[in-house]
Formats: C-alpha cells, sequence, structure tokens
C-alpha cells in the first residue's frame, strides 16, 4: 500500500484486505469496520444475511460511477461464524474505529474460541471508551440473561435484545437502522468530540400541505429514542430570534426536506434549503409530490439522496438519513486523520471543511470564513471525487482569492506522497 493512498478496502467475507500490523503513522487507515457475528444457525444465519443486505445494499447506492472507490475506502464490513484470524486487539486496531454485532444463540455461546475472541475484544473496548462499540443481539430472555452473566468482559455491555425490536416483520430494518447509528456515532464521538452526541434531523416541510407528512415523520423519529428531531412549531424557543434559530437548526443537522407539491414555491422553504447549500450539511428529499409534470427548478437538489414513500415506509427515510449522516462523518473523520498526519494546517480556523458542495454559494460562505483567519496556508476541503470542471474552475478561482487551495482528501494525500 503506497503512503500517500487510502487502503483499498471493501466489502468483504473473512479476510482482510489490508496488512496486519498497520499503524497510523505516516498512511491513513479505513475509518470505520462494521463485524458481524453469526453461529451458522440457520435462525442467527438468516438475520446476519438480512442485517447484512440493508448495511452493504444502501450503502453500495451512495456510490455513483464517478464516485470510483471514494466510499469503500473509508468503510469495510466482514462477517464471520468463528473467531477471525487474529487477536482481538490487533483487529479492532486496523481501523480507527469499528462497531462489533454478534447474533447470541445457543450455538455461539458453545464456541470457546470465538467466545474468548470475544471477551478480548470487550476488554479492548474497555480500554480505549467510545473508540468501538459493541452490540450483542440475543435471541431470546433465557440468551440474554447467560450473556449478560460474564460481568467482567461481555455482560457489561447494554444488549439489544432481538424481541425489544417491534413487531417479527419490522424488527430486521429497526436493527438495522440501529446499526448504522451506531457506526454514525462512533464517527460522531470522536469528530465532534460529544459522547452524549445524538444525530438531529432538522423537518423541512411546507404546511400548505406537508403538515400532515411533517407530524407523521416527526411522530417516528421521536419513537426512535436515539435520534434527535428540530420541528419548528416545538423547538423554537419564545424570546430568542426565530429566525436565528432556523438558520442554527438548519446548520447543526441533516436537514430532511419534505418535497410537496407546495414545496419550491415556499419562501422559508426555500430558504431553509439554500442555508443547508452555504453550510454544506447533507440534504435528504422525501419526493410526496402529486403531479406528474414539474416545472424547473432552482433548488440544489442535485446531489441529495431522494427517498418516496407511496407504500407508507417511514423507515426507508430513515435509512436514507442515516447513509447522509454516515457519508458526512467518514469524511470528516478523514479529515480529522488527515490533521494528525500533518497533511493540513493543525490550526482549524485556515482549514474550512463542507461535507457537502451543492453549489457555488457554499464556496462564498467558506471564502468569507477564511478570508481573516491568518497567515497561509489556507484550505477548502470537500469529499471526493473532484468537482466536475467548470465547477471546479470556477471554484478555484474564489478560493484564490483568498489564497486558499481547494482540495479533496485524497487530492492532500496524493501531493503530500509526492
Amino acid at each position: 500500500m503506497a503512503a500517500g493512498s487510502w487502503p483499498a478496502v471493501r466489502y468483504n467475507r473473512n479476510q482482510l484486505t489490508f496488512p496486519l500490523g498497520t499503524t497510523m503513522t505516516d498512511r491513513p487507515l479505513p475509518s470505520l469496520c462494521v463485524t458481524l457475528f453469526g453461529s451458522g444457525a440457520p435462525k442467527a444465519s438468516a438475520l446476519s444475511k438480512a442485517l447484512e443486505q440493508r448495511l452493504t445494499v444502501g450503502l453500495d447506492a451512495l456510490a455513483s460511477p464517478a464516485d470510483g472507490d471514494a466510499f469503500a475506502e473509508q468503510f469495510e464490513l466482514r462477517v464471520f461464524a468463528t473467531a477471525p484470524p487474529a487477536d482481538a486487539a490487533l483487529w479492532l486496531n486496523q481501523t480507527l474505529h469499528g462497531v462489533v454485532v454478534v447474533f447470541v444463540d445457543e450455538k455461539i455461546l458453545e464456541e470457546a474460541a470465538l467466545l474468548d475472541w470475544l471477551r478480548a475484544a470487550a476488554r479492548q473496548l474497555a480500554a480505549e471508551p467510545g473508540r468501538h462499540l459493541l452490540i450483542a443481539v440475543p435471541l431470546s430472555d433465557d440468551l440474554k440473561e447467560r450473556w449478560q452473566a460474564e460481568r467482567e468482559t461481555l455482560g457489561r455491555y447494554q444488549t439489544l435484545p432481538w424481541s425489544t425490536l417491534g413487531e417479527e416483520a419490522e424488527r430486521a430494518d429497526k436493527l438495522a437502522l440501529r446499526v448504522l447509528n451506531a457506526m454514525v456515532r462512533v464517527l460522531a464521538t470522536a469528530v465532534l468530540d460529544t459522547p452524549e452526541w445524538k444525530l438531529r434531523v432538522f423537518l423541512s416541510h411546507a404546511k400548505q400541505d406537508g403538515l400532515y407528512l411533517a407530524q407523521s415523520v416527526r411522530h417516528f423519529i421521536e419513537n426512535q429514542h436515539w435520534l434527535d428531531r428540530f420541528y419548528d412549531a416545538e423547538d423554537i424557543e419564545p424570546g430568542l430570534s426565530w429566525e436565528d434559530q432556523l438558520r442554527h437548526g438548519v446548520g447543526t443537522s441533516i436537514v430532511l426536506v419534505l418535497r410537496t407539491d407546495a414545496y419550491d414555491r415556499r419562501f422559508w422553504c426555500r430558504t431553509e434549503v439554500r442555508w443547508a447549500e452555504l453550510f454544506g450539511v447533507p440534504v435528504v428529499v422525501v419526493d410526496a409530490r402529486s403531479s406528474l409534470v414539474y416545472p424547473a427548478s432552482d433548488l440544489p437538489f442535485e446531489g441529495a439522496q431522494t427517498v418516496r414513500v407511496p407504500d407508507g415506509n417511514l423507515p426507508r427515510i430513515l435509512f436514507a438519513v442515516l447513509r447522509a449522516a454516515l457519508q458526512e462523518m467518514l469524511f470528516l473523520r478523514s479529515v480529522r486523520q488527515l490533521r494528525a498526519l500533518a497533511r493540513l494546517p493543525a490550526r482549524p480556523e485556515t482549514v474550512h471543511v463542507l461535507p457537502v458542495v451543492s453549489g457555488i454559494s457554499a464556496i462564498v460562505y467558506a471564502c468569507d470564513q477564511l478570508r481573516d483567519a491568518g497567515a497561509a496556508p489556507r484550505f477548502v476541503v470537500y469529499p471526493d471525487p473532484p468537482l466536475r470542471d467548470g465547477f471546479l474552475r470556477a471554484a478555484q478561482i474564489l478560493t484564490g482569492t483568498v489564497d486558499a487551495r481547494l482540495m479533496t482528501p485524497r487530492q492532500i494525500l496524493e501531493e503530500a506522497a509526492g
């Protein structure tokens, strides 16, 4: 592996795709690994495959042909029925962060080598709080009690019993959402230095024809205690500027656009989308329009994930939200790693980070923030792949006015490698 490139990481079963013993010295590590353990027994195997499908199919959909392997280089999924081919500490240390998911059934409790490996993993988690997460999914109450009996290792971590995930038909979706949220949270804890962080969803909607949809989505989010939300009718504090609160809410959330027929014409809906563009925050669009033909729109939705829910499948919305959040956090974690490797200036005021570049106004805002940032070098960093040519040239002209370089993480590494 070249020192100036990200490791070549893929979705893999039972194998490593980077050399054991790699450490973060002069080259980057993958940001995140999810390791699934299922015993191979029929039920555990089926649940493991269902979770794998919900994670990999949705995450593959994030990458367009133009993206190349940029996303895959930051995330890996591994699936095992036995102990991995390396000791737990070494295994976990091959990525910056990890989420270990174990389907606890009778057979897995009889796998002595695997249990020893998981105990060692639990001790490693205790030694580095917050860096990795362990999610055990007991398939019965008896299995939960037996797992939690190991109080010094496995039992010290809160379990997620299969029976607590709602009705049988919805459990696979709910488990996948919880695992996706754990993936986002373990990255956000490191990026934002906030152990109690929760993902917040800003509900942008037109009252004229989107109120009932917004209320349904809000209620669904409220039932997911691991999520937070911003809903204007309830979350704007009296006595403070409501416009400032809306603007701050957009800038600190994933913006969920409920795009009904009236949405594009409403002033404050348009303003919220423009704020999201300005701040470079992720946007997910729920296309709830009913017409067959629409006029052209100038709203910057080209790069936003879009979902439809004509069947009322609200989890589909949360899957899109969590995938957008994961993409953002993987990028922010890579920027933090570039700083640790001295590929970017240590002074945060000289680097403006844009998780999403959906329009030229984001570049203008970045330049305004850097104008008085002090001595060069200055950077505007955005995710791979590079912007398309015309947009890129205009953006480079703008960043040049403040002596800033417009670069992606891969470009920074390639330049450092010479």
